[in-house]
């Protein structure tokens, strides 16, 4: 009987997490941020009293994002798609601006650039110091993505 209890409840966990992990991931077009309040209650109400990794990453949850939301998942894909566009058109604009025909000759070349799958090299990948000044607006959106 108290396994089938201890099972009956890891359950209900389990539920609740799946409820606060799909609210970050998903929600519906009409609403841009979602606050998590009633998730993270969830999660906490179904969890044993004591759970140290519960009640650890429970309080690890900032209080804006269970109060005021977060944006989904989904959001913050599609909006840096959106910014890698744009960055990518104005790749060959320097920070200062620049005359009109260096913004047209940008517009072009984003379109003969073929976006390239290159590893990232394994020095970085071993958090060995890089010049991130050699590193042109390709390189930075390549690692980012």
């Amino acid at each position: 009987m108290e396994e089938e209890k201890g099972a009956s409840n890891a359950q209900i966990l389990w539920s609740a997490c799946q409820s606060l992990a799909r609210a970050v991931k998903i929600t519906s077009p009409d609403v841009t941020i979602r606050p998590l309040e009633h998730e993270i209650k969830a999660v906490s109400k179904a969890a044993p009293k004591e759970d140290p990794l519960v009640c650890a990453a429970i309080r690890s949850i900032p209080e804006e994002a269970a109060k005021r939301g977060v944006f989904p998942e989904d959001a913050l894909r599609e909006r840096f798609l959106k910014v890698e566009n744009v960055a990518r058109r104005l790749a060959m604009v320097p920070e200062e601006g620049a005359a009109l025909p260096i913004y047209l000759l940008s517009y072009l070349q984003s379109f003969l650039i073929i976006k390239t799958a290159n590893p990232i090299p394994k020095k970085e990948l071993e958090d060995e110091p890089i010049d991130v000044n050699s590193l042109n607006t390709y390189d930075i959106l390549q690692r980012a993505r």
